[in-house]
């Protein structure tokens, strides 16, 4: 629609012709114009600043400190040893019960995402690694067991697991009801 208007052919051919003029009349790849003037080539290793070399030395000078290898402040250091995490114990472990948000299970903390109801009811629990912090997703049904702990039953807000006598409700989130004021 645009092309079949005369003025817009016009202008787009002189324009074309402009930029063919100017791309001859610049410098070729060999780096010489048609007056016979070679072009300065600039080394690659060159540092352009806009400061004087002595101020650019001095505000060098100031980050040495921070070129010291890494073996070196390793070894600077006095060895500490990571503290235990306290959900890592049997103890801690074998006290869970009621309301929780994650259940900790021998090296692995689970906290549930979701609860769907496709064909069976199934949980998705996020498994994370409590030594390296790797996450993963994994899916559990009624019955399933986690260890010691087995998946008694799958509500729409919660996850109910036992470990022996212990009942265990993983919620997915709280509902807060406001008190009736009458």
């Amino acid at each position: 629609m645009l092309m079949n208007n005369r003025w817009i052919q016009m202008t787009a051919a002189i324009s074309l012709l402009l930029c063919s003029l100017d791309f001859v009349n610049r410098y070729e790849v060999g780096g010489e114009d048609r007056q016979g003037r070679t072009l300065d080539t600039v080394e690659s290793e060159q540092v352009f600043s806009p400061f004087a070399d002595e101020r650019v030395n001095k505000i060098l000078a100031q980050f040495e400190k921070f070129d010291v290898p890494i073996e070196e402040k390793v070894a600077n250091k006095p060895a500490t040893k990571p503290k235990p995490n306290p959900r890592l114990s049997k103890e801690f472990q074998n006290k869970q019960k009621g309301n929780l948000s994650k259940l900790f299970i021998g090296d692995y903390s689970y906290r549930p995402l979701g609860v769907f109801d496709a064909d069976a009811k199934f949980a998705l629990l996020e498994q994370r690694h409590l030594k390296n912090r790797k996450t993963k997703r994994i899916k559990v049904i009624e019955g399933q067991k986690i260890s010691d702990y087995q998946v008694t039953s799958i509500e729409l807000n919660s996850i109910n697991i036992a470990a022996g006598k212990r009942k265990i409700t993983l919620r997915l989130f709280d509902i807060k009801q406001k008190a009736n004021n009458k």
